[in-house]
């Protein structure tokens, strides 16, 4: 087991600085916004006009569509692997995983199962070389780093949300629903704020998301006897918090549009009325 950690923080540290992470959690973001935003305007054609159902069931499926887009990058990743390790003959140039310098090639390239092994040459680096104490400070550094972003994000959100709300107060009349756009501006401050920290955590984020998905592919030894290849569950933990307060707010704004004004279907419309 503590083979199997020391591998994982090993391969989280070599991936994250070898991939653009930051710029494919970009691309995945868009995709949902995009989606959420498609969502919507499927609902009104099929004529669901009532927002207390259709922005929370939007964002629901905007979330779908998120672990649909880390999913086909996680395909990609594993296809892009097993075509270098079986193309390639040099393994200082595909060895991703292991740190090695290319003495450990055998000619037809290394493979991938080979290259997560602890062995000699393997995914570690030089054997048992790579101690667990380096491990600890590995996971300490990456700890440090995903908490300063948290509170970066945070720190962004709360702001965001503050000047959206003040703004909002200050240009509206205490009588025409001034409400309904505060917590609109909340939600879009906690959506930026959401984007904003999983493009920066993105690095962690996805890397042990790969990780989890190769080990539950049974690429590394032993993967059969763990049950935390679980890249689905790592990546819920990392999201949950701002799709719960991006579902609670989305179904708050539709009532409350609902409530003041009965008749409105879209924000263009609640535009008009304010």
């Amino acid at each position: 087991m503590d083979d199997l950690v020391t591998q994982k923080i090993s391969f989280i540290k070599r991936f994250k600085s070898r991939q653009h992470l930051r710029l494919h959690m970009s691309l995945i973001l868009l995709a949902t916004v995009c989606s959420g935003l498609l969502a919507t305007r499927i609902m009104l054609a099929l004529q669901l006009q009532n927002v207390v159902v259709r922005y929370p069931l939007a964002v629901l499926f905007a979330y779908l569509t998120f672990f649909i887009g880390v999913k086909l990058w996680l395909k990609y990743v594993a296809s892009f692997m097993a075509v270098r390790s079986s193309r390639d003959t040099s393994t200082a140039s595909i060895n991703l995983f292991s740190g090695g310098s290319g003495s450990g090639s055998s000619g037809g390239g290394t493979k991938i199962g080979e290259a997560f092994r602890g062995g000699g040459g393997g995914f570690g680096g030089g054997g048992a070389s790579g101690s667990f104490g380096e491990a600890q400070a590995v996971v300490a550094e990456s700890g440090a780093e995903v908490l300063s972003t948290g509170s970066e994000a945070g720190s962004g959100v709360a702001e965001a949300a503050g000047s959206a709300a003040g703004d909002a107060v200050s240009g509206l009349d205490l009588d025409d629903g001034w409400l309904v756009v505060v917590v609109l501006g909340v939600l879009g401050a906690v959506i930026f704020g959401a984007g904003i920290y999983l493009i920066f955590a993105a690095p962690i984020i996805l890397s042990e998301a790969a990780f989890n998905f190769i080990l539950a592919a049974g690429l590394v030894r032993g993967a059969h006897r763990l049950q935390s290849g679980d890249w689905v569950g790592s990546i819920f933990r990392a999201t949950w918090v701002p799709l719960t307060l991006t579902l609670l707010l989305s179904l708050v704004a539709g009532y409350l549009i609902n409530h003041f004004f009965p008749g409105v279907t879209r924000l263009s419309e609640l535009l008009k009325h304010l």
